[in-house]
Parts: structure tokens; sequence; C-alpha cells
């Protein structure tokens, strides 16, 4: 197959047309490839940015609207699961985005094609590149079609303590705890409110969250906390 109708067949999977397929040339060009190739100006990396940003917006709101009697904590729990880089990675995998991406010889060699990294960067590549070629609407639309099963099944998805999660991570990854600094004030309604910051020392992870009870505060914290930590590796 070749090029062209390798393309074509992977916007028939995605369910979006391009109008402008340099832009889909462009969410498909990894770094490793533009620096083997002067002549390619761009690589993936500012749409792999802004799709990150359209596709936390797009699922926010559809976790949002899907589970009206959510806690916060729950909804930023069903969204971690959504949209950490196994699960893109394995959406990529679905859509056979591996062998439309363009890779430079070394990575090539090294099995980046398959990369869990490589997958899911290049996934919200596509998605930047989507919400820039259509717009937000095109985008939202084009997401949830690809996402819509995966929401529906996360909520029944068994609900695992975030703190005991945390700490499984802290230790494995730098070999300590985490540290739970909690801080009580008043709330609007008069009431106490419990602001619980986490730090793993060593890493950059370090979150904040707020409640009404100090189980709630620090739960939720953990659960900020495994997001950005899901977000990153």
């Amino acid at each position: 197959m070749d090029r062209g109708a390798r393309l074509e067949a992977l916007q028939d999977r995605v369910g979006y047309t391009f109008k402008d397929l340099s832009l889909l040339e462009q969410a498909l060009t990894h770094a490793s490839f533009r620096n083997e190739h002067p002549d390619v100006v761009q690589d993936n990396q500012r749409l792999e940015f802004l799709g990150d940003a359209v596709l936390e917006v797009v699922i926010s709101h559809a976790v949002f609207r899907c589970f009206p009697e959510a806690s916060e904590g729950r909804l930023t729990e069903f969204r971690a699961k959504l949209v950490n880089t196994d699960a893109l990675a394995s959406l990529a995998t679905a859509l056979d985005l591996g062998s439309c991406v363009r890779l430079g010889r070394g990575e090539e060699l090294s099995g980046g094609r398959a990369r869990t990294s490589v997958l899911a960067d290049t996934l919200e590549a596509l998605f930047g590149a989507v919400y820039e070629d259509g717009g937000f609407e095109q985008a939202e639309r084009c997401l949830l079609a690809l996402f819509d099963d995966h929401i529906q099944s996360v909520g029944s998805q068994p609900s695992k303590d975030p703190r005991s999660r945390l700490q499984q991570w802290a230790h494995a990854q730098h070999g300590v705890l985490p540290a739970y600094e909690v801080e009580d004030t008043l709330g609007p309604d008069g009431e106490p409110l419990f602001t619980a910051r986490i730090t793993v020392m060593g890493s950059p992870v370090t979150a904040t969250a707020s409640a009404k009870t100090k189980k709630a505060a620090a739960r939720d914290a953990a659960l900020r906390a495994l997001e950005m930590i899901a977000r990153v590796t």
C-alpha cells in the first residue's frame, strides 16, 4: 500500500477527512524523522501540545456530562483512566497509527513504531491536527466517537484507593513515601475546608486539593498527583 492509500485508510479509521493533508503528515512526523531530513520543516511536537489540551477539554466535558453524580475526585479518576499514556497508546494501536508514523532510522530500528510513548504522543498530535484543520466541533465529534465505548465503561470499573496507588508508585520509582500536609480554613459557608498538599521527594510531583474532610482532600490530591504522573509517563 502506498503512502497516499495508507493515509486515506487512516482517515477512514479515525473518522475525519483532512482538508489540508500537510497537517496530517505533520502530526505523523516524529522528531527523529525531521532530524534526518533537512527538507522537513516541522515535526509533530507543536500539534501534540495542542492535541493534549483539546483532549483534556473534550474528555473532561464528556465525563462531566456522562456521570452527573460523580464527585470532582471521581471525575478526575475517570479522566486519568481515559487519557493516560497506556490508554492512548492502546487506542493508537487499534487505529494502526504506528504503521503511518514517519520515524528516523535509529528510532525505527529501536522499535519506535510500537513504543507506547511514540504512539500516545502521535495520537495527541493527530487530535491537534484535526482541531487545527476542522475546528473544535469537528475535533470533539471525532474524539467522542473514538472514546465513546471507553467513556461508557470507565464508570463501571472499581475504584482503587488513590493514596495506596500513589504510595506504590512513589516507593517503586523513588524509594520514598508521599508526604501529605493538610491545612484547615473556613469555607465560604463558614464550615471547615481542608486543603491537602502532596509532594514526592526526588520527583516533580506535587498536587493540592480541597474538601470538607481531611480524608477527601487527601484522596483528591492523590488523584491529581496520579493524573499528573499518567500524563508524563
